[in-house]
């Protein structure tokens, strides 16, 4: 391996940021994020209103949809984010899969539960239709775990 190839591997290996804005979105999940190639270390990953949620119960959650082995795995549980204004934010539990946390003055400490991640898909699901145009900005830092580990934007 020549020097440059080091560099290569190094730069294959390094976080990336990845992000998906969702708008009105049915009662069920919504792909965020498409996990190939190989596992990877989820360093952060979180939600930002970016247009304030339609005023109606629903509860939102975070999922991963495993390949291999096949299943389902809360990585946060359902919060109720009726009505939740711009610049909410949506964190992860300092428990993993615990209930997921709103932020609602617009800065949080370090929330992060790194996770490994396998083959699969993470998931937003919901218990309500959001069709009043809301939104919300999921952002996830990543790093992969593999140098053919591949994160997709669904």
């Amino acid at each position: 391996m020549g020097r440059l190839d080091n560099y290569e591997h190094i730069f294959a290996l390094a976080p990336r940021p990845a992000e998906k804005l969702l708008t009105n979105w049915t009662a069920a999940a919504q792909n965020l994020f498409i996990v190939t190639g190989g596992p990877i270390r989820v360093i952060s990953i979180f939600g930002e209103v970016q247009v304030t949620l339609k005023a109606t119960p629903m509860n939102l959650s975070l999922v991963a949809a495993v390949t291999t082995p096949s299943g389902n795995v809360d990585i946060a549980s359902a919060l109720d984010c009726n009505a939740d204004a711009k610049g909410t934010l949506y964190k992860l539990n300092t428990t993993f899969g615990g209930t997921m946390v709103a932020v609602t003055a617009g800065i949080t400490d370090s929330p992060w539960t790194e996770f490994i991640m396998p083959t699969g898909t993470i998931n937003m699901t919901s218990s309500a239709v959001e069709d009043g145009g809301g939104s919300i900005l999921w952002r996830m830092t990543y790093q992969p775990l593999t140098t053919i580990a591949v994160v997709t934007i669904a």
